[in-house]
């Protein structure tokens, strides 16, 4: 069912995105991208969720987030001023 939601939504992309580039009459070429912006967003909404995970079956990221960088900054040791 979910992919012929998202084929769907690709589907209309595609001919939004034509539209856009189509057009010519000035009033219309600020009304239609705005209709792609739209169907844009629900073509990122609909892809959200991982098929056959509950929303609170997700693991946590704190545990085994992503790879931290270890950065190690030396002191350097005073210098005598060469005076």
């Amino acid at each position: 069912m979910t992919e012929v939601v998202i084929v769907l939504a690709l589907l209309l992309v595609a001919l939004s995105a034509t539209a856009v580039v189509a057009d010519r009459t000035p009033v219309r070429q600020s009304l239609v991208p705005a209709v792609l912006g739209v169907v844009l967003a629900v073509l990122f909404t609909v892809p959200q969720a991982p098929h056959g995970v509950a929303p609170g079956r997700h693991r946590p990221a704190g545990r085994a987030g992503p790879p931290r960088c270890a950065v190690r900054v030396s002191r350097a040791a005073p210098t005598a001023d060469p005076a």
